[in-house]
């Protein structure tokens, strides 16, 4: 089986504010937009059985309090059950071009 971290991130997130795989130039905000550091497979001696994701997803809005707010609402939605475990590792906030932006690191665990 495959990972489905972004399958999980987009279903999870979706319903918040428009997600995509790939930061792009947009002229439509708020939007949020994941990124896949890192992503090995777990295994035992005859299958996989879990696969490790690091990821990074950043919420990006034209106001902090914006930018704020909804980063909270996608850090409530991560689950933490027998299937998925999303760790928040950093919650990172910065401006850039007028435009606020919070950076959340996560390390997930998909369970097989």
């Amino acid at each position: 089986m495959k990972s489905k971290v972004g399958e999980k991130i987009m279903e999870l997130v979706n319903p918040i504010v428009e997600v995509s795989m790939l930061q792009a130039e947009v002229s439509k905000f708020p939007y949020c937009a994941y990124e896949i550091e890192s992503q090995e497979a777990v295994r035992d001696k005859h299958r996989v059985n879990a696969w490790r994701t690091d990821v990074s997803i950043y919420v990006v809005a034209k106001t902090e309090s914006q930018a704020s707010e909804l980063s909270q609402r996608i850090m409530e939605v991560m689950p933490r059950d027998n299937q998925w475990d999303f760790a928040l590792q950093n919650r990172t906030p910065a401006t850039e071009s007028g435009h606020w932006m919070y950076r959340l690191e996560y390390s997930v665990t998909q369970i097989i």
